[in-house]
């Protein structure tokens, strides 16, 4: 599936486009990875690299796996829970 070629440095120019700055993928890049212009990325850069990575997609089931099942609820919960209905609320 990889390109040998773009296994190697390739050198790219970064471009002034109205008050940015962009830098310029060739088109064998984003043809590698399925990438088109208007595409979410991140960057992260450190160490004096800046790497480039496909934005992924953020589940219910991803969100979840983070949370802490056995944590005590919010102690502001409780009150949300014993408050009476102010206005045309449904009890």
């Amino acid at each position: 599936m990889f390109n040998n070629a773009l296994h190697q440095d390739m050198e790219i120019f970064l471009r002034r486009y109205g008050n940015s700055t962009v830098a310029v993928l060739p088109p064998a890049v984003l043809k590698e990875f399925r990438l088109s212009a208007g595409q979410a990325m991140t960057l992260t850069a450190g160490d004096g690299k800046i790497v480039l990575a496909r934005k992924s997609k953020v589940t219910l089931a991803d969100l979840i796996a983070q949370c802490d099942l056995s944590a005590p609820p919010p102690a502001d919960l409780d009150l949300w829970n014993n408050a009476r209905p102010m206005g045309n609320e449904v009890p």
